[in-house]
């Protein structure tokens, strides 16, 4: 399976209160927060903060939904992680993962 970078452009903008405010590198939806019973069952020492680990997971579609408006598709999905694996990650570089083979 092919890794795809899903970091998103962090321009700033004006929230509605008028304030500026610039966008995470990537979407929230993104994020997995794991607490220490979790961990534990995982079995794995977690690196520090700013370091990469690799992650392998199984989901469970829980909802699927799709809303067109204008001409415009826009699909959601929610998944329920049911499986997962946690590893030191592997020897490939940022710029292989990132730009396959880095080039």
């Amino acid at each position: 399976m092919k890794l795809t970078n899903l970091k998103t452009s962090t321009e700033t903008y004006e929230n509605a209160k008028g304030e500026k405010e610039t966008r995470e590198e990537y979407p929230y939806g993104l994020r997995i927060s794991l607490e220490n019973d979790t961990i534990e069952k995982l079995g794995v020492s977690i690196p520090d903060v700013g370091e990469s680990i690799e992650l392998s997971a199984v989901a469970k579609i829980l909802s699927k939904s799709i809303n067109e408006r204008e001409g415009k598709k826009s699909v959601y999905v929610e998944l329920q992680i049911t499986d997962l694996a946690l590893g030191a990650g592997d020897t490939k570089s940022m710029a292989d993962v990132l730009f396959d083979g880095g080039e």
